[in-house]
């Protein structure tokens, strides 16, 4: 599954090494093996609220404790600084948010994801990054200057293949062992790995998905 060819094209995408890239079922295994090396019982993990509401669910089974960062007031944005400044004050391990959020589509600029990185150096953050249909806005290059972030990407929505269930996980090298070590080798099908490196070429179709976003 750790498909040397695809592997190469999302490194590309992203301007990371190819060592940085993991393939994996879907971004969901990504969160879940993240979750499962670098959190344990009473790990202070942060959740935005409203956000992908199964972040709660990885946080309960590795017996985090959750402290949530709320905004139930309309248009529901919960920015970098936000982020930042509950990041200290509840001092969390283990941050996890979605960019852009799936539930209102807020998309934190990268030049602010790398502001809250640079400043919360102690905090290890996973940035979900899997409903992006623009890959120049993501932020995921940063797993290249900052070793305190993880960043997950998928092939169902953009790319389109929903049901093959192909994702992949970004991580600075420092991690590259831990996951080569942890991430199940027959997860991903072939069918998945072929397919996946037949719509990273095909950028007459993803310019065509953008368009028909923008309508």
């Amino acid at each position: 599954p750790q498909d040397k060819n695809l592997r190469s094209k999302i490194a590309k995408l992203h301007n990371v090494a190819i060592e940085q890239v993991h393939i994996t079922a879907g971004a969901i295994a990504g969160i879940d093996y993240t979750c499962r090396i670098f959190t344990k019982a009473g790990t202070r993990t942060g959740i935005r609220k409203p956000d992908w509401s199964g972040f709660d669910h990885y946080a309960d089974f590795n017996e985090n404790e959750k402290f949530y960062l709320e905004n139930f007031e309309y248009p529901f944005e919960i920015g970098a600084g936000k982020i930042s400044q509950f990041v200290k004050e509840k001092k969390i391990d283990f941050m996890i948010i979605a960019n852009p959020v799936p539930v209102q589509g807020h998309l934190i600029p990268k030049e602010d994801i790398e502001r809250m990185l640079a400043d919360n150096p102690e905090t290890l953050f996973l940035i979900d990054e899997a409903d992006t249909v623009t890959p120049e806005t993501q932020a995921a290059h940063l797993a290249a200057k900052y070793d305190n972030a993880m960043f997950l990407g998928s092939l169902s929505k953009f790319y389109g293949l929903s049901g093959l269930r192909v994702g992949y996980l970004i991580t600075p090298l420092a991690y590259t062992e831990h996951f080569k070590n942890t991430i199940d080798v027959i997860e991903v099908s072939s069918l998945a790995i072929l397919a996946g490196n037949i719509v990273m070429d095909d950028e007459r179709y993803q310019k065509k998905t953008q368009e028909n976003v923008l309508e």
